[in-house]
């Protein structure tokens, strides 16, 4: 899953408050673009940002944040959050609780976090982690990659996403935010590892999109050429992939030992094709034929090493 690590340099690069060059400022100057540090309560909040670059930390409680314009990061914490990043290059991290996660306009990094989110891209090329729980990501409009593997898959690349993100905060706000504040952000990035697991619902919306499913996860690459990747271990269930289309997309199937497992390709009924790895079912493709399938298999399947 080394693709987690690329995406959010792109998002942390364009944000105005230092991004994750060696040039940004130091640690004790702000930058002149960026804007408030606020912390809400322990009850419900409603916050917004300014035109400038924003950190917003919703706290305890049912909170709903609005970035506004400008670069910002918005976190939600625990409490089921409404949280949206609004016109610019955001961060909008869910953190605990069952959140609705909007990055409206802009290319986004969006984390769910724990519990049962909805995240929705909106307009941009935008990266959204449903992280733990049972997650709906849609895409929307742009070339998105949504993934909703589980946390543990992904453990180590999120850490490094949060230690990013709280190295460009520092330098870009300095002396405006504090050591407890940047960590309370890097939370919100590492939120999913205590929670439970659960299916997700992937739909990436227009655009030619990255999906990667695991466990039960149902994925629909909308419009556009889409890309799917399923990591499977053995005991999961079968994930479904609702559209593909095998002359213009691929499949890579996401293993611990690719090099010996057996993986077959069968039909389980009319258009109906099942993947199976080390005799247990691993994909659903809705709506394929098997023997065309098996027929161009070199051609959109694919196997790497998780």
């Amino acid at each position: 899953m080394e693709l987690l690590l690329l995406l959010p340099l792109l998002v942390l690069g364009g944000l105005a408050i230092g991004g994750g060059s060696d040039d940004a400022p130091e640690r004790e100057t702000p930058s002149d673009e960026a804007g408030e540090v606020e912390a809400g309560t322990s009850g419900r909040d409603e916050m917004a940002g300014t035109v400038l670059n924003d950190i917003l930390l919703g706290g305890n409680g049912r909170d709903t944040i609005e970035g506004l314009e400008g670069n910002d990061v918005v976190v939600g914490e625990l409490g089921n959050d409404l949280l949206t990043g609004d016109a610019g290059i955001d961060v909008v991290l869910g953190g605990g609780g069952n959140d609705v996660v909007d990055g409206a306009s802009g290319d986004d990094l969006l984390v769910g976090g724990a519990g049962d989110d909805t995240v929705t891209g909106g307009e941009g090329n935008d990266l959204l982690i449903g992280s733990s729980g049972s997650d709906l990501l849609r895409g929307d409009d742009g070339n998105d990659t949504l993934v909703g593997v589980e946390f543990d898959r992904v453990s180590g690349e999120m850490s490094q996403i949060a230690a990013d993100l709280r190295g460009a905060l520092a330098r870009g706000f300095g002396s405006n935010v504090t050591d407890a504040q940047l960590n309370r952000v890097a939370s919100g990035v590492t939120s999913g590892d205590v929670a439970e697991r659960g299916p997700d619902q992937l739909d990436g919306g227009a655009g030619d999109d990255l999906l990667f499913g695991d466990d039960g996860d149902l994925l629909t690459g909308g419009l556009g050429d889409d890309d799917f990747g399923i990591a499977f271990s053995a005991g999961e269930d079968l994930s479904t992939v609702t559209d593909f289309d095998h002359r213009t997309e691929t499949l890579t199937l996401i293993l611990e030992d690719p090099d010996t497992a057996e993986i077959v390709i069968r039909s389980a009924g009319p258009l109906t094709t099942l993947i199976e790895v080390d005799g247990q079912p691993a994909v659903h493709l809705s709506n394929q034929d098997a023997a065309l399938l098996l027929a161009t298999r070199e051609s959109w399947l694919f196997v790497e090493r998780a």
